[in-house]
């Protein structure tokens, strides 16, 4: 099993008789990029296909809003959106520490000396995404971008190179996140923006929307995930552990149940075999 934790917008919860949760680390992410983060999530619904944002040079002056951190080009178009002041914006790609300035209306009669790149909000003549990598950018946690891993819109989406690969994406938000790769999943456009979902033969179903993804092998050393913890000390139950295989290997005869929060809440219990051939890892 390949748990796809890393700044993703779901989790596994698995134990081998006891019930265990994960959640990825934020690091020494400062205080002020951990409001940016839950505002740009706060704000994302309205930034879907209102607007677009065309690179533009220009020797024009914008008066400056204000800066922001994010982990896109997309994080500055959401707060863009959700400011009626904004008329523009500046980006700077620097992974998880990318900036962009928010201006406002340009000053007339006066000119910069130096042209400026900037991207300008535009509310027509928007078209809806069709290149699903254009806006991935650089991605700090991923070993190896593999855009041509890529196999179609229907699961598995990437390749199943050893189970190598996991989906990586940029969600309406901004945020980078980590989605996986399984025969269950599905990439649709729809109202301009992608929504990846996964869709079980039972029924359960899980979807977000992104505007970027590409196929994605990662480790635990770029951006590791926080320990799994113990949810529950009932009798019998044990810690599982992580990147090994059978993550149950040190209770000889206990077997790995999962609580999978991403199909709200359905949950299974793996055979002796299937336990033994497991991984639990951070991606």
């Amino acid at each position: 099993i390949t748990t796809s934790v890393l700044h993703s917008s779901f989790v596994y919860v698995l134990y081998c008789f006891s019930l265990l949760h994960s959640k990825p680390s934020l690091g020494n992410r400062s205080e002020d990029t951990i409001n940016t983060m839950m505002l740009l999530f706060a704000v994302a619904s309205i930034a879907e296909a209102t607007t677009c944002y065309k690179a533009n040079v220009t020797t024009i002056p914008y008066a400056v809003l204000r800066k922001a951190t994010v982990e896109s080009q997309r994080g500055c178009e959401v707060l863009c959106d959700s400011d009626s002041q904004c008329a523009a914006f500046t980006f700077k790609e620097a992974g998880f520490s990318s900036g962009c300035v928010l201006l406002s209306t340009f000053t007339a009669n006066l000119f910069c000396s130096t042209p400026k790149a900037i991207f300008l909000k535009n509310s027509t003549g928007c078209t809806d995404r069709t290149n699903l990598t254009l806006e991935f950018g650089i991605d700090p946690c991923i070993d190896e971008r593999n855009d041509t891993a890529f196999r179609g819109f229907d699961g598995p989406i990437c390749l199943q190179d050893n189970n190598r690969f996991v989906i990586r994406a940029i969600d309406a938000s901004g945020r980078r996140i980590t989605l996986d790769n399984d025969k269950w999943n599905q990439l649709k456009p729809v109202d301009g923006i992608w929504v990846w979902s996964y869709m079980n033969g039972a029924g359960n179903s899980y979807s977000t929307k992104i505007v970027a993804a590409t196929c994605a092998a990662a480790s635990a050393i770029k951006c590791p995930c926080e320990q799994l913890i113990m949810f529950s000390s009932n009798a019998g139950h044990y810690r599982a552990l992580q990147d090994v295989l059978n993550p149950c290997r040190e209770h000889p005869g206990t077997m790995l149940n999962t609580d999978v929060w991403k199909i709200q809440g359905a949950s299974m219990r793996m055979s002796s075999s299937e336990t033994a051939g497991s991984t639990i890892a951070c991606k």
